[in-house]
């Protein structure tokens, strides 16, 4: 499953509520990409824990097990999926135990169509908003790395360094483009220019500039390396639209010019 799919299992007992629900909410206009379904308990228990599905939509009553047992087990082998529940009853002791497993809805029947595709647009939303932080946090831990390689460990866990962390990230896929500025950088973070280079600055030890400055030497030694790249192709790849330029930004972080770095690799 790519991760931009998302998987609903959809656990019925009644062929016609069941018929209802996969053929009439629109799920590709709410994010869902793939469609399972179950007829009882049993069988919604295993292919939740041989397929692995985002959310699951179930009855809270069926045959051979119940919706609610199917999740406690569902729950305990999957942290992250998220459950909606259908019941024709108005049982307290069931709403109590739908929030044990953390159900993102609790739906009477009948089936109210637009209920459902509301809460299922709610638990989309939250498998999206996980998936996005497990992003981050993979890049947080490649961009450590790299910041460490770099010279300045960010080791700081606040949510100061986490903007720095992502303003280090947008550098490291935009280096290249020559017009990118503090204000851009900021405005992706939702953040005024002078706070981030506040922020940056204190976390660091470096201003943004120099940081990008840095990055685009660093990726320039690289391409250096092979002698099929002119200059003025280098200085392009690392976001200097000048090539004069590039040559004196070049001599004054590392001390030779990009010819005489290219003649000592040899």
């Amino acid at each position: 499953m790519q991760s931009k799919d998302i998987c609903i299992l959809i656990a019925e007992d009644e062929p016609y509520p069941r018929d209802v629900l996969v053929h009439y909410i629109p799920w590709e206009k709410l994010g869902v990409t793939q469609i399972l379904e179950a007829d009882n308990g049993q069988t919604a228990l295993e292919t939740a824990l041989t397929r692995r599905p985002d959310i699951i939509l179930t009855d809270i009553r069926m045959p051979r097990l119940s919706g609610m047992d199917m999740a406690r087990q569902v729950r305990a082998a999957n942290q992250d999926c998220r459950f909606i529940f259908l019941s024709a009853y108005d049982d307290q002791d069931y709403l109590k135990s739908a929030i044990a497993v953390r159900a993102i809805s609790y739906v009477e029947k009948p089936i109210n169509l637009s209920e459902i595709a509301m809460a299922v647009e709610k638990a989309v939303a939250e498998v999206q908003a996980q998936r996005e932080l497990r992003l981050f946090q993979q890049r947080e831990a490649a961009l450590h790395s790299s910041g460490s390689q770099m010279g300045f460990p960010v080791t700081d866990t606040s949510d100061n360094a986490r903007y720095v962390r992502k303003a280090i990230d947008l550098i490291m896929k935009n280096y290249m483009d020559e017009t990118l500025t503090i204000a851009q950088l900021a405005s992706q973070l939702y953040l005024s220019s002078n706070y981030l280079s506040l922020l940056f600055k204190k976390e660091t030890g470096k201003t943004i500039n120099q940081f990008i400055t840095q990055v685009r030497i660093a990726h320039a030694k690289e391409l250096l390396t092979d002698g099929s790249l002119s200059l003025t192709a280098v200085a392009k790849r690392t976001g200097y639209h000048d090539a004069n330029y590039f040559s004196k930004v070049f001599k004054r972080e590392t001390g030779l010019s990009p010819k005489a770095f290219r003649e000592n690799l040899s």
